[in-house]
């Protein structure tokens, strides 16, 4: 009797699990979603704010091929648990910048706690939905739906728990190494 009523529950368990859509079918958000242009503004605002005091700052400039001049400049700024890279064009009259790169390790308060450092993994799919892809441990978001490898978020993840958040500002949002 146990070993049919064993065999049963399996049965009903596959048959529930094949009516479910599976996750890699579901609807993944795109750049126009609320959640994800709000994810994109909380990137662009810690990298505007750059590190209240950083430890480290690297500065490289950025030349056209021919021009001793540089016409804009990486800056690199480490803080504990933050890394922020932004181009810095030169050239304009006010010294205008974009974001490339923010890297957080610890917890930041313009981030919400659903997807803040320490948040879980089920917390991260209830406040952003399905990732775009995963990537080993780490669920990409989309900020891009034209490139979505070119801007997007990585949220990487140990023991079920969010460790770090990188968002990567690259392609049309991003200068290349001539500063345009």
């Amino acid at each position: 009797m146990a070993a049919s009523s064993h065999a049963l529950s399996r049965c009903l368990l596959m048959v529930l699990c094949a009516a479910l859509p599976p996750l890699a079918t579901a609807a993944k958000p795109t750049s126009a979603d609320p959640s994800m242009v709000e994810l994109d503004r909380m990137g662009r605002r810690i990298a505007a704010n750059e590190c209240a005091r950083p430890q480290r700052v690297e500065i490289k400039p950025v030349r056209r091929a021919n021009d001793a001049k540089p016409i804009g400049q990486i800056r690199t700024l480490t803080a504990a648990g933050c890394r922020i890279v932004v181009y810095r064009n030169l050239t304009a009259r006010a010294r205008t910048g974009a974001p490339l790169e923010v890297e957080l390790q610890a917890g930041h308060r313009r981030l919400a706690a659903e997807i803040t450092v320490g948040a879980t993994t089920d917390s991260v799919l209830a406040a952003l939905g399905v990732p775009y892809r995963m990537q080993g441990q780490s669920m990409i978001y989309a900020l891009d739906d034209d490139d979505p490898d070119e801007a997007f978020v990585a949220i990487r993840l140990k023991d079920g728990k969010v460790e770090s958040l990188a968002w990567k500002w690259q392609g049309r949002r991003a200068p290349d190494q001539t500063g345009r």
